[in-house]
């Protein structure tokens, strides 16, 4: 019987020179976050993940899955902050899981539904609260983000955030609710978190009024 036997090939992310986190975890003062995460199933068994595992100056197959939402008001989210700093966002590079190893798993014998965590619909937030969210970058219904799959987008800089996270807005009706990401990096500058001060009058109300669809680059 023949195997039919899917050859990934990882593409390398942008060379820019202005990543942020890549910068600050060489720095020591990247902080990184989840709503949670699972395992990665190889080597015939379930294995834990980190989200820090997505922020690397070298390619490899192994992914970050978050944990299953149980709605749509608990997203999935991977989150950054770099200590005692503001962040304006210019750009991202991010790359789908899946590029070589299993399924996301909960453990030894329970994966995700379809080995489904991949991205779809997801948003770049920022909050200087931890608390209030703003859009600053959204994607839907990318049917082809999957399998190791990259995009880069620019935009014009955002307002500096002290906390910068991606949700994952939506997924395909066959995943579970979570996201499977092996790389990550924001791209932009960085000031001292009191130097940049934003008067109330300034402050948009709403998501929409500030979202910025950037341009994508393959």
């Amino acid at each position: 019987m023949l195997l039919n036997i899917l050859v990934l090939e990882i593409i390398p992310f942008d060379d820019k020179r202005e990543n942020i986190l890549l910068k600050a975890r060489k720095e020591g003062t990247l902080v990184v976050d989840a709503s949670g995460s699972i395992g990665q199933y190889y080597s015939s068994k379930c294995n834990p993940t980190y989200p820090n595992m997505t922020i690397r100056d070298k390619d490899d197959g192994f992914d970050w899955c978050s944990s299953v939402a149980k709605d749509n008001n608990h997203k999935p989210w991977l989150g950054f902050s770099v200590k005692n700093n503001k962040i304006s966002v210019t750009g991202y590079s991010v790359r789908a899981g899946c590029c070589y190893y299993g399924c996301c798993c909960l453990d030894d014998n329970t994966f995700v539904r379809g080995c489904c965590c991949e991205l779809y619909s997801w948003s770049l937030r920022g909050s200087n609260d931890n608390i209030t969210w703003v859009t600053i970058h959204k994607v839907e219904k990318d049917s082809k983000m999957r399998y190791c799959t990259n995009r880069s987008y620019d935009f014009k800089p955002s307002k500096f955030f002290k906390y910068v996270r991606l949700f994952q807005d939506e997924v395909p009706s066959y995943c579970d609710f979570c996201m499977v990401v092996n790389r990550f990096e924001l791209y932009g500058k960085t000031e001292t978190g009191n130097a940049v001060i934003f008067d109330d009058e300034t402050e948009l109300e709403s998501d929409e009024e500030i979202s910025i669809i950037g341009k994508v680059k393959n």
